[in-house]
């Protein structure tokens, strides 16, 4: 888009919408592992707790 000379307001719009995608994503993630995350340790457990520290 930068390329092709769009106005601000289209990069803007574009970054702000994928900006709501990865967040959407990220709570969807968490929401799906959060159950594992307080599961008992060993190692799927920690590996875990590392994953959502990342979200």
């Amino acid at each position: 888009m930068i390329e092709e000379g769009r106005p601000c307001v289209d990069l803007a719009t574009q970054l702000n919408a994928g900006e709501r995608a990865v967040a959407e994503a990220k709570r969807v993630i968490y929401d799906h592992i959060d159950p594992c995350r307080t599961a008992e340790g060993g190692p799927a457990g920690v590996e875990i707790k590392s994953v959502t520290k990342l979200l």
